[in-house]
């Protein structure tokens, strides 16, 4: 079968779009771990003590009732339990006012990025609280293969 030059090229050229065409590639539970582990790299959540931040992953058959929740936290069974959402959790943390200028202002700009790469990364964002005073916080989603991933820290509320 004879090809004609402009039927040739117009082939290559529809080959090569469809070689070359950038698809997003679906990232790994280890990749987001590995990001959200830069992300929070020095940084300390601040209450009444700081705490650093430290990398949660459950198989995503869990089930992040009560009893699970108290037990990761290392909390006993009759322990309050409290959900909030990312923006209230994190907004003193992101806040730009005035004041903050230099180091505060590079943290509350780090925060904002770790807040922009929980929602783009994470589905079904939670954050859970456990404790009274000593509260141990999970901020966890689900991953790209349905994992519950995330992160911990402490804070100190009296």
């Amino acid at each position: 079968m004879a090809h004609t030059k402009a039927g040739s090229a117009s082939y290559r050229l529809s080959y090569s779009l469809i070689q070359f065409r950038k698809i997003p590639l679906m990232k790994t539970d280890q990749q987001i771990l590995n990001e959200l582990k830069n992300a929070t790299e020095g940084l300390l959540f601040l209450s009444e003590s700081d705490h650093p931040f430290d990398i949660v992953f459950w198989n995503g058959q869990a089930k992040l009732n009560h009893e699970f929740l108290c037990a990761q936290a290392g909390k006993p069974p009759q322990s309050p339990i409290g959900e909030q959402n990312v923006d209230d959790f994190f907004r003193n943390s992101v806040s730009e006012p005035a004041w903050k200028k230099g180091e505060r202002l590079n943290i509350a700009r780090s925060y904002q990025a770790l807040v922009r790469l929980l929602k783009s990364e994470l589905a079904d964002i939670r954050i859970y609280r456990i404790g009274r005073t000593h509260i141990t916080v999970f901020i966890i989603g689900k991953g790209p293969n349905g994992n519950w991933m995330g992160l911990s820290t402490k804070t100190t509320e009296t």
